[in-house]
């Protein structure tokens, strides 16, 4: 998939107009991604408070200034977090 978004503990991943997941790197990863990157990504699949994500993620830069058509992101992230319910 493509980067479209970076936070400080994970990326956001698409392969498609409608496919899409956050993946968590952890709270102290030394971020090897930018946005446009395509990577592979080798991960556990968790399911959090409905919202599907990968972590324990091994990732490998594959290409450079890729595009895909994702929707648009109304606000900076710097970090995600989730509450356990």
């Amino acid at each position: 998939g493509v980067v479209y978004g970076v936070t400080t503990n994970g990326f956001f991943l698409a392969d498609g107009e409608n496919s899409y997941i956050f993946v968590n790197m952890g709270d102290n990863w030394a971020n090897p991604v930018k946005i446009g990157d395509k990577v592979q990504v080798d991960a556990k699949f968790s399911l959090v408070s409905g919202y599907c994500m990968l972590k324990q993620a091994e990732l490998e830069v594959i290409g450079q200034n890729e595009t895909i058509p994702v929707v648009s992101v109304e606000k900076d992230l710097t970090f995600v977090t989730y509450t356990w319910m």
